[in-house]
């Protein structure tokens, strides 16, 4: 058992814990869509991604109501988030959808359900190296380095997946961040002092 339980933990939820891209594909394939499989969306803009009459409905899908509610947990984010409790204290670090009136709430409603979170333990900013955490654990490279450069005395966790590819090419990671894949490369970082 880790001896340090104060430490706090900044812990993204699209990407790191939820399905956010894998939601949305099933969403569309469910309105009748030809959609590709989740991990061959290589970059953040599903958007550009997708033929122009998929595209144009996706604002209008994510903040409808109920939406953000049942975005599914990825598969181990459960454990996870238990098993890193072990290690400090679990803040929520997520981005808000701007102009989805049911967002918050829903968010907040579904870490509860699935993480056992209070709305204390929510945070919505799209600043998130205005937060104070002894470390940011984030899938977006741009969070990851302004998070780092701000709080020099350690590095964000950059968490690899296969929608933050195109996104990360060309960039250069934070001399104190450090990129990890998986849930158990991010456990064996939090053993690091």
């Amino acid at each position: 058992m880790p001896q340090n339980t104060r430490r706090i933990i900044g812990l993204d939820v699209d990407g790191v814990l939820l399905d956010f891209v894998g939601h949305t594909v099933q969403t569309m394939r469910a309105r009748g869509f030809t959609m590709r499989e989740p991990e061959e969306y290589k970059g953040w803009s599903l958007q550009s991604a997708m033929p122009p009459e998929q595209a144009v409905i996706l604002p209008a899908l994510w903040r409808a109501p109920g939406w953000c509610s049942w975005m599914p947990a990825l598969p181990g984010a459960v454990a996870f988030v238990r098993d890193l409790r072990c290690w400090g204290e679990v803040v929520f670090v997520t981005s808000p959808m701007p102009d989805a009136p049911h967002w918050h709430h829903e968010r907040t409603r579904a870490l509860s359900g699935l993480f056992g979170a209070h709305a204390g333990e929510v945070i919505f900013t799209h600043r998130k190296d205005l937060v104070s955490c002894d470390v940011l654990i984030d899938d977006k490279i741009e969070h990851v380095n302004d998070w780092s450069m701000r709080h020099a005395r350690r590095g964000a966790i950059l968490f690899e997946t296969p929608h933050n590819v195109l996104d990360r090419a060309g960039k250069v990671l934070h001399p104190l961040a450090l990129a990890v894949s998986g849930y158990s490369a991010v456990l064996d970082e939090m053993e690091r002092p």
